[in-house]
């Protein structure tokens, strides 16, 4: 299997909305048909703390994404994990779980608290070629950002943009938005 499983502290960036880097950097990976999965301890977090008014955007972030359950191999490498990693590195349950996952299932991880994810094994997605995609990659010049929507290849053929998913974001009604001066259809 491969793709990439975003670590809680992501998904929650995402669903608050504050780092336009975060929110661009998942566009992108969605644009590229890049496989998202999120690990069911990851859903448990984000809902045990979400706000009611996140409910929604919880429901429609997770909708782009895969869950994948921490299976009995993942659960014992979780353990092992532990073991190692708990006093040296205040490694807790639930990021024993994602590695677990991602390790036993040949995922990246996304993560922003590396600190938390200490074994070698552990490939973070930014590590190496093809951690993930299904097409060739874009480059950043290929795809960027305008109004909240991620623009496609030049802006003369830009037909295709990606709506904005967060809490604010999705659904927000718009029909068109203006790029680089030009009105586009979504």
């Amino acid at each position: 299997m491969t793709g990439i499983i975003p670590d809680s502290d992501i998904l929650i960036e995402l669903l608050r909305d504050h780092d336009a880097g975060t929110r661009m950097r998942f566009e992108l990976l969605l644009v590229q048909n890049t496989i998202l999965y999120y690990g069911a301890v990851s859903g448990t977090e984000i809902g045990h703390g979400a706000r009611e008014s996140e409910r929604d955007g919880i429901q429609r972030l997770l909708g782009f994404l895969h869950c994948i359950g921490a299976s009995c191999r993942a659960g014992t490498e979780a353990g092992a994990l532990l073991k190692q990693y708990y006093k040296s590195h205040g490694v807790g349950l639930g990021d024993a779980l994602i590695a677990g996952t991602a390790i036993t299932n040949g995922l990246s991880l996304w993560t922003r608290n590396r600190k938390h994810y200490p074994d070698p094994r552990i490939r973070f997605m930014d590590q190496g070629a093809g951690h993930g995609t299904t097409r060739p990659r874009m480059s950043q010049a290929d795809a960027r950002l305008c109004d909240g929507y991620v623009m496609i290849g030049p802006v003369e053929r830009g037909k295709m943009a990606l709506r904005r998913f967060g809490v604010n974001g999705l659904g927000n009604g718009k029909r068109s938005f203006l790029c680089d001066g030009k009105r586009f259809r979504v």
